[in-house]
């Protein structure tokens, strides 16, 4: 067992391509939530699927109990909690210093 376990873990994977990753479609595709949704869909549907069952086949990694289409389920409730947030300062921000 690494010292480390929750470095090669599923925190190397939340820390390292998923949360940029996030970042990255909110970045390119704020105020269109329609595309974000369909860009978070594809990303979430390809990691849970494709990526989840090389993993496993490469045994590098598996997720426990839960099934995928809970998995992308959490995955897309995620994007919408984010655009909110996003969404809600946004326009607390645009509020607060009007433009001429």
């Amino acid at each position: 067992m690494p010292p480390l376990r929750y470095l090669t873990g599923e925190m190397a994977l939340v820390l390292g391509p998923f949360i940029p990753g996030s970042f990255w479609i909110m970045r390119l595709t704020y105020g269109r939530f329609g595309l974000y949704m369909l860009l978070n869909l594809i990303t979430d549907w390809l990691f849970v699927y494709p990526f989840q069952t090389m993993t496993k086949k490469l045994k590098m990694f598996r997720f426990g109990t839960i099934k995928k289409p809970q998995l992308l389920s959490i995955f897309l409730f995620k994007a919408v909690l984010m655009y909110g947030f996003q969404y809600v300062i946004v326009e607390k921000a645009n509020k607060e210093d009007p433009s001429p």
